[in-house]
């Protein structure tokens, strides 16, 4: 007798979905039928927690400016296609974006409001200005220019909407007085309020949170903190010779132990100056002396996602399409109009650019956005489910 695979046990079926990983194969066991998707719907609310340390290969989010409105386009990695699927882009006339970080868009807007937005499921939250940089901004507004380094969240506004952070890094130049500061900018959802510190006189290049600090790094070395300090304690960190003429990364090691991986990524020294190489570096504190950073070759079968955005490491083994031990790049500290996005393989050092792929202008204006399981309501999430499905 043919057995009805729709009316499998629910235990069973509530089993496999907390195995899952993939969104995209939370989707698929959606589309099954209505009853599956029922349950996957009721698991769904279950899992959100614990999916949330297990990282999705991000898409890129781009924006179509064929259209009046710049409606937002995403792009596969996995597939090196652009999705059919449009979203909304809820703010055509603000600064635009300023990061991307837990599946979350990071805007601001001229007076220094910093927007989240998840493009999935439509959520937005407002946060006030930052209040230093706002303030300059409108007291000498033609003689201040300011832009925003790096903006990541601590964890996910639906799940942790009173314990999340957004971590700004941003320049105030004083023009006139030929002045650079830089500041850190942490906002507490549990205080609805910034706290903003002057880090150091120099230029970070990206932050990470990590064992319950917020670290940072620049071609010195690397800083950590808690914010209620009144200044970051800087690790002396052992430094290769070439580089301080590189940008770097900071991502926390999907396997072992979690240990802080340092990337510095490399640049032509010819016009238009593309990326030329990446190298990967495990930062080994040692406690009783200075720290070393221990040059690795192989993170296994894992991947690294860096450009404007959170940095983050995926795993290989649950996303076929993604190449192993290779670090996907995005523009980053490159004026317009210089798109620099691509594949490097550590394996042999061979760079796949997306200029083959995507039409030059695209490739400069874009930002990885990863999908999450936390939309805020059913509707949102059939939407998502759809989408994703469509894609197969």
């Amino acid at each position: 007798m043919e057995k009805d695979w729709a009316w499998l046990p629910g235990i069973p079926l509530d089993l496999i979905l907390k195995k899952l990983v993939s969104v995209r194969d939370f989707a698929c066991f959606s589309a099954v039928c209505k009853r599956w998707n029922s349950i996957a719907e009721d698991t769904r609310k279950k899992v959100c927690l614990v999916n949330e340390s297990r990282p999705q290969p991000p898409f890129l989010l781009i924006p179509d400016y064929r259209s009046s409105y710049v409606p937002l386009r995403l792009y596969s990695v996995t597939q090196k296609k652009i999705l059919h699927h449009q979203f909304r882009n809820p703010y055509p006339n603000s600064r635009g974006w300023v990061g991307s970080s837990r599946g979350w868009l990071l805007l601001a807007d001229q007076d220094l409001k910093i927007y989240l937005f998840n493009p999935f499921s439509y959520k937005e939250i407002i946060l006030p200005p930052i209040p230093e940089a706002a303030e300059s901004f409108s007291k000498r507004r033609l003689h201040l220019n300011w832009f925003i380094t790096k903006a990541i969240l601590s964890s996910d506004p639906v799940l942790h909407p009173r314990g999340f952070e957004v971590s700004v890094i941003y320049e105030v130049s004083y023009i006139s007085h030929n002045e650079q500061n830089y500041r850190l900018g942490v906002y507490r959802s549990s205080e609805k309020a910034w706290t903003v510190r002057q880090v150091e006189d120099r230029k970070f290049d990206d932050i990470i949170y990590h064992r319950g600090k917020i670290h940072l790094v620049d071609k010195i070395g690397i800083a950590e903190l808690l914010v209620a300090s009144d200044h970051p304690a800087l690790v002396p960190v052992k430094w290769t010779q070439q580089t301080r003429s590189c940008l770097h990364y900071l991502v926390e090691n999907g396997d072992g132990d979690g240990d802080l991986l340092l990337i510095e990524r490399f640049f032509q020294n010819s016009y238009p100056g593309l990326t030329s190489k990446f190298s990967i570096n495990r930062l080994d504190p040692n406690p009783g002396g200075l720290a070393k950073l221990v040059k690795i070759k192989d993170i296994g079968d894992n991947e690294v996602f860096v450009g404007r955005h959170e940095s983050i490491m995926i795993p290989t083994c649950h996303f076929p399409g993604l190449q192993r031990n290779c670090v996907y790049y995005l523009t980053d500290d490159l004026p317009k109009g210089e798109g620099d996005a691509g594949v490097f393989n550590l394996d042999d050092g061979s760079i796949e650019r997306y200029d083959n792929n995507l039409p030059p202008r695209l490739i400069d204006d874009v930002v990885w956005i990863m999908p999450t399981l936390t939309c805020h309501d059913n509707i949102k999430w059939t939407k998502l489910s759809s989408m994703i499905h469509d894609q197969l």
